[in-house]
């Protein structure tokens, strides 16, 4: 039997290249990977301390940041928590009221709520101010990244299993 596949999408509608994650996130849910857990969160750290991915084979989880020197606007790439856990960039701005994607994994490591595995995709946006369009090369980025993502959980669902 394959892994159980959790995919959380996280980001903000109204907040530009943000929404980049969900809308991956919404491509992979009616299209890419139809048997897979789907959910879309603009409160990621929260959701992750809950302890709803714990029973999961895989959690899944996209995001954007940022774009800098060595990841330009609509690349991507992906990390393996906690393997690359200094990585994960801070995404809150000081807010009290709300944990970032690295706050609630550590969170929810610490209770024992996560899976063994956990791949983080992150595409990279050049637009975070409040609006409901992203920048076009995060546009490009979006079915690319979703075909991606499940070309590497396919990959794992033909894995030999012990």
């Amino acid at each position: 039997m394959p892994p159980a596949v959790c995919i959380l999408g996280c980001g903000r509608w109204s907040m530009g290249d943000d929404q980049a994650g969900l809308r991956v996130a919404e491509l992979i849910a009616d299209h890419a990977l139809p048997q897979a857990d789907v959910r879309l969160s603009e409160s990621p750290g929260t959701d992750l301390a809950d302890g709803s991915f714990a029973s999961a084979d895989l959690l899944v989880l996209i995001d954007a940041a940022p774009a800098d020197n060595a990841h330009p606007s609509g690349s991507f790439l992906r990390l393996m928590y906690p393997r690359d856990a200094q990585r994960l960039r801070r995404k809150t701005s000081g807010d009290s009221h709300s944990i970032g994607i690295a706050q609630g994994l550590e969170l929810a490591q610490t209770l024992q709520a996560l899976p063994k595995r956990i791949w983080i995709y992150v595409v990279f946006g050049e637009q975070f101010d409040r609006s409901l369009d992203m920048s076009t090369s995060v546009s490009r980025a979006i079915t690319p990244l979703a075909e991606r993502i499940s070309r590497d959980v396919d990959e794992l669902n033909n894995q030999p299993h012990p």
